[in-house]
């Protein structure tokens, strides 16, 4: 009879251990990995979001854009100015490349990341001084 309790004890710490270990584990890895593993996201919930802004040398319309974490962001640029400029998201490594007068330019991303960022406008001259904030919630 003592030998059964004796492997069941053993059996109970080994399981615990083994607990113990997939828990450290789990909690090292990086939030996201995290939460895809432990299935906290679900891929179902992430919408599209398509926005305009009409942008030139001196303002973006709007200048202000919020998401949630895991949506598609389709951001098309109109430039309604008289110059060619170009617009950029670093953070998301995104730029449209040179957009000419009346003419559109188009970034696509996955906002994976919560925070607030920066997009500009680049122009020569005025390189980043046209500023709009993209808030990722």
């Amino acid at each position: 009879m003592e030998k059964r309790g004796q492997s069941t004890m053993a059996v109970a710490v080994l399981i615990i251990a083994m607990l113990v270990f997939i828990i450290i584990y789990i909690l090292s890895l990086p939030p996201e990995d995290r939460e895809r593993l432990l299935n906290m996201t679900d891929d179902t919930e992430r919408k599209t979001i398509r926005i305009t802004v009409e942008v030139d040398e001196f303002f973006f319309d709007p200048d202000e854009i919020t998401v949630d974490k895991r949506d598609r962001v389709i951001i098309t640029f109109v430039n309604v100015g008289e110059r060619d400029l170009e617009c950029e998201i670093p953070e998301f490594d995104e730029e449209t490349g040179i957009i000419e007068s009346d003419e559109i330019g188009k970034v696509d991303f996955i906002a994976n990341k919560r925070g607030t960022f920066t997009f500009f406008c680049s122009v020569e001259g005025r390189s980043g001084k046209v500023r709009g904030v993209l808030e990722v919630e």
